[in-house]
C-alpha cells in the first residue's frame, strides 16, 4: 500500500491502524508567513477527512531556526492515504513544497509507538520497544480495574459485547488523550534514554 514519497508526508503504513505522521520541513526565508498560511488550507483539510484524530503544528522554537515540525493523526492507515492522495492535498502540499528547502524529513508511527510521543520533541525516535510496552501496562492496569469497579456495574444489563465496547472505547480514549501524554511526559527521561 505504498505512495510516492513525493507526497511529503510519508510512505507505507499499515492499513487499519491508527498511524502519527511527524513532518518536519524547513522554510525558505522570508516565506514564513506564506507558509503559514499553506499549513493552516493543509491542516484545515487534514481536519475535514473521516478518521482525523487531530493536527499540530510547532513553530520554530528559537530565533534563526526555519524548521517547522507537523503531527498528523488519522484512527487508520487507510484513511490517512485516502486524504492525502485525495487532488485537494497534492496541491495543498504542492504549495507548501514551494515554500521550503530540501526534502521533509517524515517518521510515521503506527500501534504503541503513536502513543509515545512528546509535543516538544516531535520528530523524536520512538523508545525501545520494552519501554513503551512496560509504561503501556502501567497505564493499563490501574485504568482497566477502575473501570471494571466503578463503570462496570452499571451495565450489568447490557449485552457483553456491548459492555465489551463500550470498556474499550473508554479506555482508548483515555489512554490516547489523558493517560499516555501525560505518562510519556512524565517517564521522559527514563523512556528516550539510549540504551546502554
Amino acid at each position: 500500500m505504498g505512495m510516492s514519497t513525493d507526497m511529503s508526508i510519508g510512505g507505507t503504513i499499515v492499513a487499519d491502524q491508527p498511524v502519527t505522521v511527524m513532518v518536519v520541513r524547513t522554510v525558505r526565508a522570508g516565506a514564513e508567513a506564506e507558509f503559514e498560511s499553506a499549513m493552516a488550507a493543509l491542516t484545515a483539510s487534514a481536519l475535514s477527512y473521516p478518521g482525523h484524530l487531530g493536527v499540530n503544528v510547532f513553530r520554530p522554537a528559537t530565533a534563526g531556526d526555519r524548521r517547522y515540525r507537523i503531527v498528523f493523526k488519522f484512527d487508520s492507515g487507510g484513511r490517512l492515504d485516502a486524504w492525502r492522495t485525495s487532488d485537494e492535498t497534492r496541491r495543498l502540499l504542492e504549495r507548501v513544497q514551494s515554500l521550503t528547502e530540501g526534502e521533509p524529513e517524515v517518521t510515521e508511527l503506527t500501534g504503541l509507538e503513536a502513543w509515545f510521543t512528546l509535543p516538544g520533541r516531535p520528530a523524536a525516535a520512538p523508545p525501545p520497544r520494552q519501554r513503551m510496552a512496560l509504561v503501556t501496562w502501567v497505564a493499563l492496569w490501574p485504568l482497566v480495574s477502575l473501570l471494571l469497579a466503578y463503570v462496570a456495574p452499571f451495565m450489568e444489563g447490557l449485552p457483553f459485547l456491548l459492555r465489551t465496547g463500550i470498556l474499550t472505547g473508554l479506555v482508548t480514549v483515555l489512554m490516547t488523550w489523558v493517560v499516555m501524554p501525560r505518562l510519556t511526559a512524565l517517564l521522559s527521561g527514563w523512556l528516550f534514554r539510549p540504551r546502554p
